[in-house]
């Protein structure tokens, strides 16, 4: 698809050459803005005071289950929702996916002291039963007083 969309460009007028026109370069291209929006995100949470987490489980076309990580936090007055990571889960269990949170959470410099000290809500739109009576132990282990989960929302918002 990459050489497609050089060839695109090519046809409207800018000439790239042939040295990029391959999917290894696209690798390399995505790789790099990838890095850079993370290291840029690593910055901004440095000055960040209070963030929320939010997750959410998919399984990919392997039918590997994956935990999408996103946080939630203020910059320049306004909120914003950038995504973290993409997690693998070890095990589809509560434990596994808070797991494979934190290993997202840690990925962007977040630390556990981060997360009691910073944290101020954690939501998951996951209604499945992997969390079903485990909320305490995730609320406890999250050392988060605001946790709601897709399974709990209509209770809370009844």
């Amino acid at each position: 698809m990459f050489p497609s969309l050089v060839d695109l460009h090519h046809n409207n007028g800018l000439d790239l050459g042939d040295t990029y026109k391959n999917d290894n370069a696209c690798r390399t291209f995505v790789q790099a803005i990838g890095q850079s929006m993370k290291d840029d995100l690593v910055e901004k949470l440095k000055n960040t005071h209070f963030f929320s987490v939010m997750s959410d489980s998919s399984v990919d076309r392997s039918v590997k289950d994956q935990e999408m990580v996103y946080l939630t936090y203020v910059e320049d007055g306004k909120p914003v929702n950038p995504f973290v990571d993409i997690v693998s889960l070890e095990h589809a269990h509560s434990q596994g996916i808070l797991d494979a949170i934190l290993v997202g959470l840690r990925n962007v410099g977040l630390t556990e002291q981060d997360l009691k000290s910073r944290m101020v809500g954690f939501g998951c739109d996951d209604g499945s039963s992997q969390w079903s009576g485990s909320q305490a132990e995730t609320n406890v282990s999250l050392n988060c007083t605001n946790l709601v989960c897709g399974s709990q929302a209509g209770a809370v918002s009844a």
